[in-house]
């Protein structure tokens, strides 16, 4: 006995659904998705059943359903298109159907992606996470080397303005301290303070994990700001190389300022805290 299938498919796209039958749905529907659009796997049906009872019911549905027929001018299939309002008339009509008849295996919910659909989902899927780590690698540079760059800003504006800025640095080994005398007493929480901080916190994310790191810490007393910059280690091999590219060439933008700026006209007090 020949068996075949009865179908009705729901697409993602478009107001309607296709009745029909085929031995093969998978083939069937790789011809009809390439006129009406992708079909949704999971939300379409199947009936199992011997080819002289698909013939019956398909001609039954497509009558009893024909007040919804879909008119377009062309394309594979178009007669037995109905608008997706006759979905569960469709639905209670083989539900009836199959309770009559207790040989067939009934109405399934959810249409099997083709093995080869289901490996192509699962390609996607990886080369969708690769490419968003990806995105968020390069994304996460950027950010980096932005940061730097405003760092290498802040120092060319220094050195622009040694003569009217007042400020003293030295370098011990990984520890930079930089001191600033404003003209008023100050908090080390003040906005513009906490701004130059946010120049040195950082966070990078690629292939291997998410990371975010801080190196600068500040203190106030009276007039007085001191940026305490421990030059980082970010405990990620991959990640030691890109900072370090970036900080040497911001240590080349600090060692062309005078360790005293000609503006401080005395020594800036070393800040401890």
């Amino acid at each position: 006995m020949q068996m075949s299938n009865l179908y009705i498919l729901v697409f993602r796209d478009g107001d309607y659904i296709k009745i029909g039958k085929a031995d093969d749905i998978h083939a069937r529907i790789a011809v009809l998705q390439r006129i009406w659009g992708p079909v949704n796997y999971d939300a379409s049906y199947y009936l199992q059943a011997p080819l002289a009872v698909v013939r019956q019911v398909e001609g039954a549905l497509l009558s009893l359903l024909a007040q919804f027929a879909v008119f377009v001018m062309e394309g594979d299939g178009k007669t037995e298109l109905r608008a997706k309002p006759a979905l569960p008339i469709a639905l209670q009509y083989l539900e009836i159907y199959c309770a009559n008849m207790p040989e067939l295996d009934g109405l399934k919910m959810g249409v099997a992606l083709p093995p080869s659909a289901q490996g192509n989902v699962r390609r996607k899927r990886r080369r969708d996470r690769l490419l968003s780590k990806s995105i968020n690698m390069t994304r996460s540079i950027s950010d980096v080397a932005k940061k730097f760059g405003r760092i290498n800003r802040l120092l060319t504006v220094l050195h622009r303005r040694q003569a009217r800025i007042p400020f003293e640095y030295e370098r011990n080994g990984s520890q930079i301290y930089f001191r600033v005398r404003r003209p008023t007493s100050v908090s080390s929480l003040d906005s513009e303070s906490s701004a130059i901080m946010d120049y040195f916190r950082f966070e990078i994310e690629d292939q291997y994990g998410w990371g975010g790191f801080n190196f600068c810490s500040v203190a106030g007393s009276a007039d007085v700001v001191q940026f305490n910059v421990h030059l980082p280690i970010t405990g990620v091999k991959e990640w030691e190389a890109v900072i370090n590219y970036f900080i040497a060439q911001s240590i080349t933008f600090l060692e062309r300022l005078p360790t005293r700026s000609a503006a401080a006209k005395e020594a800036i007090p070393h800040l401890n805290w």
